[in-house]
């Protein structure tokens, strides 16, 4: 798999699974791999405030934050996306709008 079809099957199946996600992607020409370039994937969950970076292709330096972004090989690139998105929304509150319980309140 090009690493544009890893990216286009981890969209597919986001899609799928969860509506409301953004997602963007863009190519990185980097001198590791000129015919197959580093693609990244930006997932933006607006419903749970959420950011998540997915990258798949060769190392690219410096032009990547190893804290903040997922590197995806074309084995298990949907399976690990597809867990990233549900453990980030089961540990992310939703926004209720009721006070905070950690908040203690006098009268």
């Amino acid at each position: 798999m090009t690493n544009w079809q890893v990216i286009n099957a981890v969209c597919e199946v986001l899609d799928d699974q969860f509506k409301g996600l953004e997602m963007y992607t863009v190519a990185v020409q980097d001198s590791a791999n000129s015919h197959d370039p580093t693609v990244m994937l930006t997932v933006v969950d607006r419903s749970h405030s959420q950011v998540l970076k997915f990258r798949a292709g060769q190392r690219a330096g410096w032009m990547w934050d190893d804290d903040h972004v997922l590197a995806l090989s074309p084995d298990n690139a949907v399976r690990v996306a597809l867990a990233m998105v549900k453990g980030e929304r089961a540990t992310t509150p939703r926004k209720t709008g009721l006070p905070d319980e950690r908040t203690d309140y006098f009268v």
